[in-house]
């Protein structure tokens, strides 16, 4: 059946993500290794599946809840879940620190692949504030976010010249705006958001990095990520009104050719990278109602919904899990650098 309303959105996203959570925690405690790793290793490969739900699901786990997660013939709230999986993650020495495996790549390489999935954790955590940041102590914040801005900072320094710039920009105005401004941030903030700039090349286009992508990352990442920070900044950024007019007025010349990439079945266009991700194609619709864009809500709605649908009604899942692939398990469609915990 298509999805229609907020309520069943929240039970569609709910039950995509559940026992993706499940099968997450269970791998985390027999370290089992996955269909599709990701080329960065075994703790990237395990933020993946931990981190990506938060991108979809911090707004549900504020307003609903609680949620269980069925393990081991025990039952285990998510949020504290969540909570916990977070805290020994940045814990030296902890059996599950995700800095263990750290030795086994590049520094460079497992900070910027760490990084990129911490924006999803880091956006739940702004959103679903009350349930996934305020039972933590004092303590126990400073040591999570000195954590995520060491990654960052280590990050930025070799960062990717391309929409993963982005990642840095969202955990950092978050951790900002979670109370934790290090004599870096505003500096790294400024200079990302400049290079950014750098890549627009006009009509609502951005090129992605000096490859000359023009392929689905401008509405998945280039376009939609500037409308998300907006929501996240606040107007203590310096010229925080100036970059939301311009990121408004760019998502809003892109949006016309966008709506085109979707057919009478809602089902986009699958083509240029990462397909796995599906629901991404989507995500800049509703984004820029929220932001205040002129489009129209009603075209914004159906193409949205249809999207969504399409998928509900077409994908095939492996236990309740989307597989890898687009509509069926597919992993040769999947790149390198993503898991099976990506979609």
């Amino acid at each position: 059946m298509a999805v229609k309303t907020r309520d069943e959105l929240k039970k569609y996203a709910m039950g995509l993500c559940m026992p993706l959570m499940e099968r997450t925690a269970r791998r985390r405690l027999d370290h089992a290794k996955t269909l599709v790793n990701d080329s960065a290793g075994y703790t990237v490969t395990f933020l993946e599946a931990f981190c990506r739900p938060l991108w979809g699901i911090g707004p549900i786990l504020a307003e609903d809840g609680p949620y269980y997660l069925d393990i081991e013939d025990s039952k285990l709230e998510v949020c504290q879940w969540i909570r916990q999986v977070l805290l020994d993650g940045v814990t030296a020495g902890n059996e599950f620190s995700w800095d263990r495996h750290r030795g086994c790549i590049s520094p460079s390489l497992y900070a910027n692949q760490v990084k990129t999935e911490l924006a999803g954790l880091m956006l739940g955590i702004f959103l679903a504030r009350e349930k996934l940041w305020e039972p933590f102590s004092e303590d126990e914040r400073k040591r999570i976010a000195g954590w995520v801005y060491n990654v960052n900072l280590q990050a930025y320094a070799q960062v990717w010249d391309c929409n993963h710039i982005w990642f840095v920009m969202l955990n950092l105005i978050i951790l900002k705006r979670l109370g934790f401004t290090y004599p870096e941030t505003d500096d790294i903030i400024s200079s990302g958001l400049d290079r950014l700039d750098r890549m627009y090349v006009g009509s609502g286009f951005y090129q992605d990095g000096k490859f000359g992508r023009f392929d689905y990352y401008n509405p998945w990442a280039m376009q939609t990520y500037p409308l998300l920070w907006t929501m996240l900044a606040d107007e203590t950024f310096p010229g925080y009104s100036e970059r939301k007019n311009l990121y408004r007025t760019r998502a809003e010349e892109f949006l016309p050719y966008f709506s085109h990439f979707f057919d009478e079945t809602g089902c986009h266009i699958p083509f240029g990278r990462s397909l796995a991700y599906r629901f991404a194609a989507s995500c800049i619709f509703p984004m820029s109602i929220y932001s205040g864009c002129r489009f129209s809500p009603g075209l914004a709605r159906c193409i949205t919904l249809k999207n969504i649908s399409y998928f509900q009604e077409n994908a095939m899942l492996d236990q309740g899990v989307l597989p890898p692939g687009f509509l069926y398990e597919a992993p040769q469609v999947v790149e390198s650098y993503t898991s099976d915990g990506g979609a």
